[in-house]
């Protein structure tokens, strides 16, 4: 028989346990409720969430219950993890829960402007690249026309048979292995950047404010 004092911290760590349980449940509720709420229903999203609710829940219960009840189960266990379940229940819940659910979307929504505007500026970058390269090749091209205009002339009755046996060949085959495979791709890149577009529509979508809720407040 334990003395009180015993039992009276064997409580308190079962009414902890319901407080953290809540608190847990609240965690992939308010998940849930930000990737779930779009107009159809994912069952597999509530089957993850659960299955990764219960990977963490029953580890904590086995430990507080091994550590805190020297692994017995009485009555004022089941009584002191449902008094802080509900202690969470009506004084926690109201209040985290929201909070959870706007800093998820929040969250989500930095992440997604995030994306678009190191592809902006990934776009903006390559494209000053691509015009100070040929910025340079003009320049350096008007820098040699005294000399390789003249050279041109003087090399082309020397260069014409290099080209018809070895150039033009060489061309032909990266045109017919190379470049028509790449034009031919061109639709399947519009696929994908037309799949990417519905991808991150869908995201706004789950990220945005639920029906019946509102919008997380703005800073």
């Amino acid at each position: 028989m334990f003395s009180l004092t015993v039992q009276t911290y064997m409580m308190a760590v079962d009414v902890a346990l319901g407080i953290i349980l809540g608190f847990l449940f609240d965690i992939f509720r308010a998940l849930r409720r930000v990737l779930d709420g779009g107009p159809t229903r994912r069952p597999w999203l509530d089957a993850l969430l659960d299955a990764a609710f219960w990977a963490i829940a029953l580890p904590l219960v086995v430990l507080a219950w091994g550590l805190g009840n020297w692994g017995q189960v009485r009555a004022f266990t089941l009584l002191g993890l449902a008094l802080g379940l509900g202690l969470y229940a009506g004084l926690g819940s109201p209040v985290l829960l929201p909070a959870l659910t706007a800093t998820y979307r929040s969250v989500g929504g930095g992440v997604i402007r995030l994306g678009r505007g190191t592809r902006r500026a990934a776009g903006a970058l390559a494209r000053a690249v691509r015009r100070g390269m040929a910025g340079l090749r003009t320049l350096v091209g008007w820098l040699l026309m005294p000399v390789t205009r003249p050279l041109r002339w003087l090399l082309a009755p020397l260069l014409a048979p290099v080209h018809r046996a070895l150039i033009a060949p060489v061309a032909a085959r990266l045109r017919r292995f190379v470049l028509d495979p790449w034009r031919r791709g061109v639709p399947s890149r519009r696929r994908i950047a037309a799949a990417w577009r519905r991808w991150r529509a869908a995201m706004a979508a789950w990220l945005g404010p639920g029906k019946g809720e509102p919008p997380p407040p703005r800073s």
